[in-house]
């Protein structure tokens, strides 16, 4: 007997055989072993793909890339979207670019997309003027004033 449980002629007794308590001891053993080795395993597994990290950096990097290129070229034949112009650089002249009536592909997906208003931007000083901005930081859409840094 290994236990009671209530008492008087409620009470209920519980028996193991001897040869059921050696079975659940061997079955708790390899359960302990298979946790063990799995464990191994998976630090192997690790371990290798760990070996090739840079690899699979660059994997992902190149995925990433191809994605958000594939994304866009899918949105950019929607109506509504046109295709940039692509201008070689002066070669005196810095690399530049310009976007007029500029709309974030996000922004179009939104509910409240027609109190968008489209934003121009202009970085790189070819045909900008005398301004020459390396680096322009939008805060937000449709925010009155951009946050502009110079860098030269």
């Amino acid at each position: 007997m290994v236990g009671k449980r209530g008492s008087g002629a409620k009470q209920v007794n519980k028996y193991r055989a001897s040869r059921v308590v050696e079975l659940v001891a061997t079955l708790e053993r390899a359960i302990d072993v298979q946790k063990e080795r799995k464990a191994r395993q998976m630090q192997f597994i690790f371990a290798k793909f760990d070996e090739k990290r840079t690899f699979w950096a660059a994997l992902a990097s190149a995925t990433a890339l191809l994605d958000a290129l594939g994304s866009l070229a899918m949105l950019g034949k929607s109506p509504g979207y046109s295709r940039p112009t692509i201008l070689d650089c002066p070669k005196d002249g810095s690399p530049c670019i310009k976007v007029v009536q500029g709309r974030h592909p996000c922004i179009e997906t939104t509910p409240t997309r027609g109190e968008f208003i489209p934003n121009d931007l202009s970085l790189g000083a070819v045909g900008m003027g005398a301004r020459s901005e390396k680096v322009m930081l939008l805060s937000g859409p449709n925010m009155g004033k951009s946050n502009e840094f110079h860098v030269h």
